[in-house]
């Protein structure tokens, strides 16, 4: 039943790197020649249902086995009744790192994966994260049956964020993966040139806008000084006759009567237009640039500077870049146009210069 040389070297290998007395590096030289057995598992009739690499894992010796290029997906044939631990069938040798609660070693095997992913554009092989074994669990599932405190070896084995994340691994600045070999692909070089854009369209509008609140300041200042000037010369005119001046006295009265009356008309829809320009995702900020789409005069939306910053940034480190969408109407955005000053801006100005 499969008793072959093969297999009793695959057996021997276990048996080895189990109890010792013996040099495993003479014996993977010896499967050299067929390196797929050493992920695979000998005849039941002669050893456990499990592969070199379960075994590694059990006994803590797995850097060698590795070298040689095994499989993370080999999974037992049957119930592991000669290793010192308890695994359902069908574990792979992540599910007993799990186990075991052994960080370090699912640390090892998950790091051995992602730095021999193909190419880009090739076939990737399953997250062995995903394998589930004959009891339906997936390795973070036996990890917390077994382990319900080791939190950071449930975190690292749940498939739920992606893998690189999960290893602290920086996925780079330019969108590209750890250990992938060649170019990353056109969908992340188009969402760094896009994110450089729009944070570029968003230096441009501050810029335009620091500048409009200047000249609002230095026209504001220019307004105070020509009205102290004409006060100036008012009060020191003495050929004015009395007459006339109570003329005077009588139209600055009217004069300041209506524009009270003008200012607490306008003080409520004043209210109202502050409330209508926060940004729409903080409600913190105010709304300062528009996202510019394919249609004229863009969405029709606007976005406070944090909040659009924000938004170019996430293009870039994810595991699927897209096209970044309005959060509104979801339109494609293409760039960030700077909103016109408000009309309280010119007045907080004149106020300050005041």
């Amino acid at each position: 039943m499969g008793c072959t040389a093969s297999s009793l070297a695959v057996a021997e290998l276990n048996s080895t790197i189990k109890h010792g007395g013996g040099d495993s590096r003479q014996l993977l030289g010896r499967l050299e020649d067929h390196p797929w057995l050493i992920s695979s598992a000998p005849s039941v009739l002669i050893s456990t249902a499990g592969t070199p690499l379960h075994t590694a894992c059990e006994r803590k010796h797995v850097e060698e086995l590795l070298r040689h290029g095994p499989t993370l997906h080999a999974a037992t044939t049957s119930d592991s009744y000669e290793l010192y631990i308890s695994c359902d069938p069908a574990s792979t040798p992540l599910h007993f790192a799990a186990v075991r609660g052994n960080l370090p070693l699912a640390k090892l095997l998950l790091h051995h994966h992602i730095t021999h992913m193909p190419p880009w554009g090739l076939p990737r092989g399953q997250d062995p994260r995903m394998r589930c074994n004959a009891g339906h669990q997936q390795p973070w599932q036996v990890a917390a049956a077994h382990h319900p405190a080791a939190r950071e070896l449930v975190a690292l084995l749940h498939p739920g964020q992606p893998l690189e994340a999960a290893l602290g691994l920086n996925p780079g600045s330019d969108g590209g993966g750890v250990g992938r070999v060649g170019p990353p692909p056109l969908a992340s070089l188009a969402a760094v040139a896009l994110r450089d854009k729009l944070l570029a369209d968003l230096r441009r509008a501050s810029e335009a806008a620091a500048a409009a609140v200047a000249a609002a300041q230095r026209a504001a200042a220019a307004a105070t000084a020509a009205a102290a000037a004409h006060n100036s010369a008012h009060l020191h005119g003495r050929s004015m006759s009395r007459s006339a001046s109570a003329v005077h006295r009588a139209r600055t009265l009217s004069h300041e009567r209506t524009l009270s009356c003008a200012a607490s008309q306008q003080l409520q829809p004043q209210e109202a237009d502050d409330e209508e320009g926060l940004c729409g995702l903080c409600f913190a900020g105010r709304e300062e640039v528009a996202p510019g789409t394919a249609a004229a005069g863009g969405c029709g939306h606007a976005v406070c500077s944090a909040c659009a910053e924000a938004l170019a940034r996430g293009l870039v480190g994810s595991t699927r870049p897209h096209p970044l969408a309005c959060p509104f109407c979801r339109r494609e955005v293409r760039g960030f146009v700077a909103l016109p000053p408000r009309p309280e801006a010119g007045r907080t100005a004149s106020a300050k210069a005041g």
